[in-house]
């Protein structure tokens, strides 16, 4: 190959001077920067080294948030509790294949309050629970841990199971690193991951196994392993390490070809003058450092640094890895931090729906456990008419409690893509009615106006039902006295309007309204939703190819539901017209 136009070679220029007399001062000068240089290189490495090591810290504090608010989830479910309290291994793996699936946890155990196993379910045959996590968890903490079991990383997280008695069992959630999983941890080419334990490998690549049988060497190996990767090691605990070894044998090829550059320009350099040798070191001295001072400076941190096209060809090569180099270092770190943002943000958004519904469920659980036992207290001395309002009660909180959880099944899913509907005719008017009915006693005390006409819309009956469900209930706990429902259609579409003559939502709201966790209105005495009606309410229509919108025109709250226009179904036709009436 040619060296490119303007650049000329060392080897020719050493040539041209070859009657020169001071050789021993130039080659001196370009030795030290040279070995300059090779310092500040395997510097960067060591700093690829730490980065990943960084980066795996904080996979797996992560992991661990994930699995405790997996473990809390898990374990304030009230048919696991009942499983628990029943010890059966079959209604708790009705209740846990299906959840492990949707959530995609990896492995869920399930103990008794004495610390035996009522259910495992994970890919792998081998168990890995850790005691002192179980022990803290039948204490009543929720707990998770990061460290080194069968040949990868453990992060597992337990949690207490609670019930009227107090703590009845543990839920652990786990998740292993192994095999290829660790190396995509460390989250950078030429990187893999070694653990030991005791200074025995638990995990070793396939890459460098061969020098381990060869040389036995143990975590705290500071030297080149299996000849061309530099260690960088982390303490996961006092006895377990975590080694990254970065690939250096581009590094190391880059340095035997200007070790041979050096040795052969020296060898010539021996006959020249002191003239021509003095003009050699000028050269060198001078790209060698700019090339030292600029690795100084991306070793502390200035990734920024570029060293500019030099005259000389090895030089400028030289020059074009360090350059190459530190730009794969600064887009790591862009790549690293981008990815912390978004697990912040994930965290905070998991954060506030864990606070959300551990709030907004603990007002209907309370109420039913309240009213279950005192309708299981025999001498309670209750009327019957007091036991038909207790159980009328504790089905209205039980309405409302699964009304909750369809949200957040809903928003479960279309959080990770998995959520879709179905597109066939329905009568609006038959879906409108069936969710005034089951709203009929928390509606008792309002006025609603609504003509019931058959009208052809296409869309999934369940989730139509589901939108107009959340809209109702919204006007009726938040609204006036008075609601409107106006189904109005031409020949592409058909409107839904749902409007209350209550307090209208404060402008600084309205834009915020379909966003998750939002909620416009709080008033004394009203229970508070989760925040999530509206937003799942509008992807459902925009899954059925519709909309959801807000309007607070005179001084009412109209909130219109878009689809498209269908015939009337042939089967609903006979129904719609037998449904009842309502002021």
């Amino acid at each position: 190959m040619r060296p490119p136009r303007g650049k000329r070679s060392l080897i020719p220029v050493v040539a041209m001077v070859a009657i020169a007399l001071a050789v021993v001062p130039g080659f001196g000068v370009a030795a030290v920067g040279d070995l300059s240089a090779e310092d500040m290189a395997e510097k960067l490495v060591e700093a690829r080294g730490r980065t990943a090591l960084a980066s795996v810290e904080r996979r797996l504090e992560t992991t661990q948030r994930s699995k405790e608010a997996f473990a809390q989830l898990l374990a304030s479910d009230p048919t696991v509790i009942a499983a628990i309290a029943a010890a059966e291994p079959m209604m708790l793996a009705q209740t846990l294949v299906p959840t492990r699936a949707r959530l995609d946890i990896e492995e869920i155990d399930v103990l008794d309050p004495e610390g035996h196993e009522l259910l495992h379910l994970s890919p792998r045959d081998d168990r890995h629970i850790l005691d002192d996590l179980t022990i803290q968890a039948r204490a009543g903490i929720t707990v998770s841990r990061a460290e080194l079991a069968s040949g990868g990383l453990l992060v597992q997280a337990a949690a207490p199971v609670k019930d009227g008695t107090g703590i009845i069992g543990t839920v652990v959630v786990g998740r292993l690193f192994d095999g290829e999983e660790l190396d995509e941890l460390a989250g950078g080419a030429g990187i893999v991951l070694a653990l030991f334990d005791k200074t025995e490998p638990i995990h070793l690549p396939t890459q460098i196994t061969a020098a381990w049988e060869q040389h036995r060497f143990d975590s705290d190996a500071t030297t080149v392993v299996a000849e061309h990767y530099l260690p960088t090691t982390l303490d996961l605990t006092p006895d377990q390490t975590i080694m990254a070894l970065v690939d250096i044998s581009d590094l190391q090829a880059a340095r035997s070809q200007r070790r041979l550059i050096l040795v052969a320009g020296g060898g010539l350099l021996a006959l020249t003058a002191a003239a021509a040798g003095l003009t050699i070191a000028r050269r060198l001295t001078r790209p060698l450092t700019h090339i030292t001072a600029a690795a100084q400076s991306i070793s502390q941190g200035d990734y920024g640094q570029r060293l500019p096209d030099n005259a000389i060809r090895e030089l400028d090569t030289l020059s074009t890895a360090i350059n190459q180099l530190a730009t794969g270092v600064q887009s790591r770190i862009d790549q690293l931090t981008s990815a912390e943002q978004d697990i912040r943000r994930s965290l905070e958004s998991k954060d506030r729906l864990i606070a959300s519904v551990s709030h907004e469920l603990r007002t209907p659980l309370t109420a039913i456990v309240g009213y279950a036992q005192m309708l299981d207290d025999s001498n309670s001395g209750l009327s019957t008419a007091d036991l038909n309002e207790m159980i009328h009660q504790i089905a209205v909180e039980s309405v409302d409690l699964s009304n909750i959880i369809e949200d957040l099944l809903v928003a479960s899913r279309a959080e990770t893509g998995q959520l879709t509907v179905r597109k066939i005719p329905v009568d609006i008017t038959i879906q409108t009615n069936q969710i005034l009915t089951s709203i009929r006693e928390l509606a008792a005390t309002k006025t609603i106006h609504f003509n019931p006409v058959p009208v052809g819309a296409l869309g999934d009956p369940g989730r139509i039902r589901q939108i107009l469900r959340n809209l109702l209930t919204n006007s009726v706990r938040y609204g006036g006295d008075t609601i409107h429902i106006v189904i109005t259609r031409d020949d592409r579409q058909v409107r839904i309007a749902v409007s209350d003559n209550g307090p209208t939502i404060p402008p600084d709201h309205q834009a915020r309204v379909f966003e998750p966790y939002e909620r416009a209105h709080h008033l004394e005495g009203v229970t508070a939703s989760v925040g999530l009606g509206l937003t799942i309410s509008r992807q459902l229509a925009r899954l059925m190819n519709g909309d959801l919108t807000y309007d607070p025109a005179n001084n009412h709250n109209t909130f219109t539901l878009t689809l498209p226009s269908s015939p009337l179904p042939t089967h609903d036709t006979a129904r719609s017209t037998t449904t009842p009436r309502y002021r």
